[in-house]
């Protein structure tokens, strides 16, 4: 349960955070407006190798905090961030399931 809470937290916090990263100047700019946006930050977080460190760090990190022997200190650094961004997921994809199904049909 632990391993797989990581790995979702890791590649939800990346994909997510390495958008905004990456398309925080574009979006400023007003280069790229709409889905175009979130499809190409998701792209280029799936395509850098910069991105897959990063997320590879981030499940060592919560894997790693999920072994503490402190109760708190394991609470604080991985139950909370790691169910807090699964849930957060969920409702996202959840909130595009529910848009996909209900769009007008023309």
């Amino acid at each position: 349960m632990k391993v797989i809470l990581s790995g979702v937290a890791s590649i939800t916090l990346v994909l997510i955070g390495w958008s905004w990263i990456v398309l925080y100047p574009s979006i400023k700019s007003g280069k790229a407006t709409g889905l175009a946006v979130l499809t190409g930050g998701l792209t280029e977080a799936l395509y850098s190798p910069l991105g897959w460190l990063c997320g590879l760090l981030l499940f060592i990190l919560f894997w790693y905090s999920g072994r503490l022997d402190s109760k708190i200190l394991r609470v604080v650094l991985f139950w909370i961030p790691t169910v807090f961004v699964t849930i957060m997921a969920s409702l996202l994809f959840a909130l595009v399931m529910y848009a996909y199904t209900h769009r007008p049909n023309g």
